[in-house]
């Protein structure tokens, strides 16, 4: 059987608890896949700070029209649910959450250098954040999927969360600062310049992640027990998380 089929292939789904090093190297995987994830998101990553200030610096655009930009780039991340029930239901290359950060990510480094050669203009920017949260909601979705899923099959739920709630603010922290230093480095650059050199920046960080979801750790994809296919029925699931009480105190902080 290939390692494809292998993880398309649906087991029993039992929670099982591994030993002390399998969770362990677990955790390791899942921060740093965290922490790379956040780098690249070009909502909150690497990319935001500079997308800010080519708009204002370069391109001259008002409050008024920054904020119209941010509302309008941020249209994919109101329909992020979307992708959680693509990622439930689809499979690229047979390899489930692997499939979707391999060809995702290989899409937005691919955008990120269409972009980077593109005249830049607010049109662009915008087609560009657009189509990269496009990309990077997938790869995310993957990751929350694969997060969650051996949280839950493990016992290690409240774990995996405390790895996800330390390591995702790494990139939050490391964005701020390194955000800063890179638009203060194109502060003396043209606009196409400046833009070119931040959407290469952006294919190395996607490049990364390609690279880093290449890797397929035994220990990690081979104690992920997939359900049966069949099971994923996205308007029974949406009705029975509507009943679940418990949810909506959670939404309620959020809020």
């Amino acid at each position: 059987m290939s390692l494809a089929q292998a993880e398309l292939e649906p087991h029993a789904a039992n929670p099982t608890d591994l030993p002390l090093a399998a969770r362990w190297r677990i955790f390791a995987y899942l921060a740093a896949l965290i922490a790379i994830l956040g780098l690249g998101d070009p909502n909150e990553g690497l990319l935001n700070l500079p997308v800010s200030f080519l708009l204002k610096n370069k391109l001259q655009l008002q409050a008024h029209e920054m904020a119209n930009f941010r509302l309008v780039s941020a249209l994919p991340l109101y329909f992020a649910a979307v992708f959680g029930f693509v990622r439930d239901s689809w499979h690229p290359f047979g390899m489930r959450d692997r499939g979707f950060m391999i060809l995702f990510s290989l899409i937005g480094c691919v955008l990120d250098l269409i972009f980077a050669f593109t005249p830049v203009s607010t049109f662009s920017l915008l087609a560009a954040i657009l189509t990269l949260t496009t990309a990077f909601l997938f790869v995310s979705s993957a990751q929350n999927g694969l997060s969650s899923t051996i949280g839950q099959q493990h016992v290690m739920s409240g774990r995996v969360s405390a790895v996800w709630s330390i390591f995702g603010m790494v990139p939050v922290v490391t964005t701020f600062v390194l955000g800063g230093k890179f638009s203060d480095l194109l502060e003396g650059s043209d606009p196409e310049l400046a833009a070119r050199v931040m959407f290469l920046a952006g294919a190395a960080m996607t490049g990364l992640v390609l690279i880093y979801a290449l890797w397929r750790p035994a220990v990690v994809y081979d104690n992920v027990h997939h359900e049966d296919p069949d099971v994923h029925r996205p308007r029974a699931d949406l009705i029975r998380l509507a009943k679940h009480w418990p949810i909506y105190p959670a939404l309620a902080i959020w809020l």
